[in-house]
């Protein structure tokens, strides 16, 4: 989890790039589906998977409490940062 332009779509990247992991996206509401079913994580038949959903930050309680075991990752970029890299858009 992290606000706009802290490196989270990198970092995605970055874990998407090993076999055994999977983060699943924002897209199209892909990562509400494995809300609304947990058991379809299942299928993925990875040994971790991620949730990337920026919107959903106020919500990281729930994702705890639905997915027991959860561990959260926060991306942190110093603001005057995230600054030029927003005006480099």
């Amino acid at each position: 989890m992290g606000c706009q332009r802290s490196g989270s779509t990198l970092l995605e990247s970055v874990f998407n790039a090993h076999p055994e992991v999977h983060v699943v996206g924002e897209e199209q509401g892909e990562a509400y589906r494995y809300f609304r079913e947990p058991s379809k994580l299942d299928e993925l038949s990875k040994e971790l998977i991620g949730l990337r959903i920026p919107a959903a930050t106020h919500s990281v309680k729930h994702a705890i409490e639905k997915f027991p075991g959860t561990r959260v990752l926060f991306t942190l970029r110093d603001p005057r940062d995230v600054v030029v890299s927003m005006r480099n858009l």
